[in-house]
């Protein structure tokens, strides 16, 4: 098969920041406490002490490490027991009120407080170094909570200053710092003026709250509760990585010229759709269902997620891309083509989170290709 518009059109497709995929959450309140919370029913219960105060910032690079900052210091959180390890003193910072993990560049994200009626300024943070350094003004005083989503994008939510009402969420240029209102016409109410933490689920989906578990639209600035129960005047939150062992189905298929909607599939000794692959026992495949019939395609991988434009459907999977060697759909009518690739022979590192998608041709779309959703596995 010859792939030149499928390389050609991934060439020009930029990079996004990648995220790490959680179910549970982990939060800090102002007086020390760490709790973990259900996202799905935002009930939270007590972890323990952290043994620091005035936390007001939590950050999880989504592989086991939290960081929260009380005052000028950096700690790390043990996510069995609460506790709080000192890191070190953070220069040219002393009121952050929000903290995001960048994977790509390993660096913290940090929204400076500057005082009532002040622009608030984006920093950067090195976990390792304790290196800062100031990006710019947001432009905006009120600032709460800070998050990346899958597509690189960095939010905050604007809960005002003194008197008045915030401007909601707000958008901001990670390189920059500047601040963009998502939508003008929202304003912060005595619910939504309280949020004082803001993070992403691995979809992109945001949450925020304070006593309360709230999801929030990047479209239009509207929250919808989830749940509450457990906890208390939260200043920090964020999804953790869970040891589950289950492939996780994300993004959305593009549907083919026939009608076609193609979608991931897993198989290994657990059955369908469910356990991990085991690296090296070359037993466990990920599939393309609903592939249009007797046409080359691919299984593509790479090891961050994406949410991407890319011939007339998602690019699901973050460049750099690894692609399969080609092969036919097969099939004998319309939508039963398929494609398998056998992930784990030999398969990569115990602990290694790989992201599948399906493409194949199709001569009578307009872009020529067909797109699958994708899945995450994690090898054990």
């Amino acid at each position: 098969m010859k792939s030149t518009h499928f390389a050609a059109a991934l060439a020009a497709v930029l990079g996004v920041t990648s995220f790490a995929a959680a179910q549970d959450m982990i939060a800090c309140s102002w007086g020390g406490q760490i709790y973990t919370i259900d996202s799905s029913t935002g009930i939270g219960s007590p972890l323990g002490s952290a043994g620091a105060s005035s936390l007001n910032s939590m950050a999880s690079n989504g592989a086991g490490t939290v960081w929260v900052i009380g005052g000028s210091t950096l700690y790390t959180i043990n996510t069995s027991t609460g506790a709080a390890t000192p890191v070190g003193a953070t220069a040219g910072l002393n009121s952050v009120r929000g903290l995001a993990y960048q994977a790509s560049s390993g660096l913290l994200y940090c929204v400076e407080d500057n005082g009532i009626g002040s622009p608030d300024e984006l920093w950067t943070l090195d976990p390792g170094t304790l290196a800062t350094g100031l990006l710019g003004s947001t432009g905006f005083p009120g600032l709460q909570g800070l998050a990346f989503t899958p597509d690189g994008r960095l939010w905050s939510w604007d809960v005002g200053s003194g008197a008045g009402y915030g401007d909601a969420l707000i958008e901001l240029n990670p390189i920059t710092g500047a601040g963009s209102n998502v939508n003008p016409s929202v304003t912060t109410t005595p619910t939504s003026g309280n949020f004082q933490f803001l993070t992403s689920d691995s979809s992109g989906q945001l949450y925020s709250g304070r006593s309360e578990l709230y999801k929030v639209d990047k479209t239009s600035s509207l929250w919808t509760l989830v749940g509450s129960g457990g906890y208390s005047d939260l200043r920090g939150c964020d999804f953790t990585t869970v040891s589950s062992c289950n492939p996780v189905f994300y993004c959305t298929s593009k549907t083919s010229s026939s009608g076609c909607v193609p979608y991931m599939q897993t198989s290994g000794p657990a059955g369908a759709n469910t356990g991990c692959p085991a690296t090296g026992a070359c037993d466990y495949s990920v599939i393309t269902l609903d592939v249009e019939a007797n046409k080359p395609g691919i299984i593509f991988y790479g090891y961050a997620p994406a949410a991407i434009s890319f011939m007339g459907g998602t690019l699901c999977v973050q460049p750099p891309i690894r692609r399969t060697p080609p092969q036919s759909s097969g099939g004998s009518g319309a939508c039963t083509g398929s494609l398998t690739l056998v992930v784990n022979c030999p398969g990569d590192a115990p602990g290694t989170h790989v992201f599948y998608q399906g493409w194949f041709r199709d001569p009578d779309d307009p872009f020529g290709a067909g797109l699958s959703d994708a899945v995450e596995l994690v090898f054990q």
